[in-house]
């Protein structure tokens, strides 16, 4: 984070708690919010501002909150990845390894950052694993009926 973006977040918090960013703390808090992005950090300013009533706003707690938001980013979307057929079929040995866990890391961190992979294929076209779901799911015809219709014979 750049002294600039650190200023916004301050201004965007002085809006509420009437603290005036300058020059040095805008430095300060870019040093303290160093690796998370401008995006994340306003939404967890503004999460602040809506939960924390009376709670001075303070770097650590926007940490926190972006560390928060990117762990569940990663916890609910890293199911997604599937490596590339350059990763995947390479041979088994310190190359794949090293290739896999750079390809890995760089997938984990781009989730992190709000990058989401899409849905695998299966689950978007309506086959496999999620059609066999639905069809679970969906209760079966209705029988039809050995009692016929509703005559006046069927009825004495």
């Amino acid at each position: 984070m750049t002294p600039r973006e650190a200023n916004v977040i301050l201004a965007l918090s002085g809006q509420v708690d009437g603290r005036k960013p300058d020059k040095q703390t805008a430095i300060t808090w870019a040093k303290a919010l160093s690796g998370l992005r401008l995006t994340d950090c306003t939404a967890a300013v503004e999460a602040h501002q809506r939960e924390s009533v009376g709670v001075w706003l303070e770097p650590g707690i926007i940490r926190a909150r972006v560390n928060r938001v990117r762990n569940d980013r990663v916890e609910r979307h890293k199911w997604k990845l599937s490596p590339p057929d350059s990763i995947s079929e390479m041979e088994d040995g310190p190359g794949h390894t090293l290739a896999h866990s750079r390809w890995y890391a760089a997938e984990i961190e781009a989730i992190a950052n709000g990058d989401i992979p899409p849905e695998p294929r299966a689950l978007t076209t309506g086959t496999g694993y999620a059609a066999a779901i639905r069809a679970a799911l969906t209760p079966p015809p209705a029988e039809p009926s050995d009692q016929g219709d509703n005559t006046e014979e069927q009825v004495k």
